[in-house]
């Protein structure tokens, strides 16, 4: 299944490469496309736990999923950039 979602803290071509190689490095994802413009990334999962295992790599890396964003992950976002 084709997934995209909104995720923050994106704010270059290097915090690009990050949230792709950390999204197609999970098992089961593949076509990861992540996208500075629009602030999202687009993925194929095989299943729908592989979804959840993305959102928290991305959150782990500093990209958390958009509506799930606290003021400590933006404080740790903008700690590490």
């Amino acid at each position: 299944m084709k997934i995209t979602f909104e995720i923050e803290n994106l704010k270059c071509g290097g915090c690009v490469k990050t949230a792709t190689e950390g999204a197609a490095a999970m098992d089961g994802i593949s076509n990861v496309i992540v996208s500075l413009e629009n602030n999202s990334i687009t993925f194929e999962s095989s299943d729908a736990d592989s979804i959840n295992i993305v959102e928290e790599k991305l959150k782990e890396i500093g990209y958390p999923k958009k509506e799930e964003t606290s003021l400590l992950d933006k404080a740790k976002a903008f700690l590490n950039n």
